[in-house]
């Protein structure tokens, strides 16, 4: 929990960028943790593992979530999503179109 706030902790609000494509860049760079231009599973984890504890989520756990955006994105199964897999799967799913698409 404190090392998801800590790494958003700086970056400008998620509702403040203007495009969905801007959004998903942000979102990308949020789960790439280290950096190299994939998402790992094990980086994706991390992420939604901090936000389920934050949101104390009864439902899912954070492996199923992680197993389900992966097998949603991971379009050529080699265990990591590429920036070009993320902004492919998540504009192709209107749910996420949605939630990003919405201005507060």
């Amino acid at each position: 929990k404190q090392w998801y706030q800590r790494r958003v902790r700086g970056r400008p609000d998620f509702n403040s960028f203007g495009k969905v494509t801007e959004k998903l860049d942000w979102a990308f760079n949020l789960y790439d943790i280290d950096g190299n231009g994939y998402i790992t599973r094990d980086e994706c984890l991390e992420i939604i593992s901090a936000i389920h504890s934050m949101m104390d989520v009864k439902s899912d756990t954070p492996e199923d979530i992680t197993d389900k955006i992966f097998k949603q994105l991971d379009k050529n199964n080699d265990g990591r999503v590429s920036k070009r897999e993320f902004i492919s799967g998540t504009s192709a799913n209107s749910s996420i179109i949605c939630i990003l698409s919405r201005t507060e």
